[in-house]
């Protein structure tokens, strides 16, 4: 897992965090006014990347004042995360200097 990630030009730091789905009942949360992201530590390591990348979203959406409800972010995570997958390619053509 990464430990810091950048958004809206603010560093996010990610947080691995025990029995978070347990004791909060949600995968992660985001908070923008912390500059936090937490994920639960004992999710297989796909669940933990569609996590992150769904809390990213989440401060996108904050950082931004998208005002996305939360149902649209839940379909932005599952579309982005398939194409990130299947593509590879594209990541790395995107992440070209």
């Amino acid at each position: 897992m990464i430990n810091i990630i950048k958004i809206a030009g603010l560093k996010y730091q990610i947080n691995e965090v025990e029995n978070l789905t347990r004791d909060n009942n949600c995968l992660g949360n985001c908070c923008g006014n912390s500059l936090n992201i937490n994920i639960d530590k004992n999710l297989k390591e796909d669940v933990k990347k569609k996590t992150l990348l769904h809390e990213t979203l989440e401060a996108l959406n904050f950082e931004y004042n998208l005002e996305f409800e939360h149902n649209k972010i839940c379909v932005l995570e599952t579309a982005l995360f398939a194409v990130i997958k299947d593509n590879t390619e594209l990541i790395k053509y995107l992440s070209e200097v």
